[in-house]
């Protein structure tokens, strides 16, 4: 693994941790509850929008093209 993005990773974890101690000092805890569910719920259907257009452009792909021959060539063997 890369050890400049083990740093990154670390550093964001943190990053996170303060964050969200100091919402929790200022706003509360129910309201940090909420947001953090927020972003959860942001984050779960960005992946799940992402993933149902990236299917979506797979079948488009999949009609224009035809499918390859899976049998060989007769006599293309012959000149080895």
């Amino acid at each position: 693994m890369n050890f400049s993005r083990f740093i990154k990773g670390i550093s964001a974890a943190a990053a996170t941790i303060i964050c969200g101690y100091f919402g929790t000092q200022y706003l509360g805890r129910n309201i940090m509850y909420t947001i953090g569910g927020a972003i959860a719920g942001t984050g779960i259907t960005a992946f799940m929008v992402h993933r149902i257009t990236g299917q979506n452009e797979i079948d488009q792909v999949m009609l224009r093209r035809p499918r390859p021959l899976t049998r060989p060539i007769r006599g293309a063997m012959r000149f080895c």
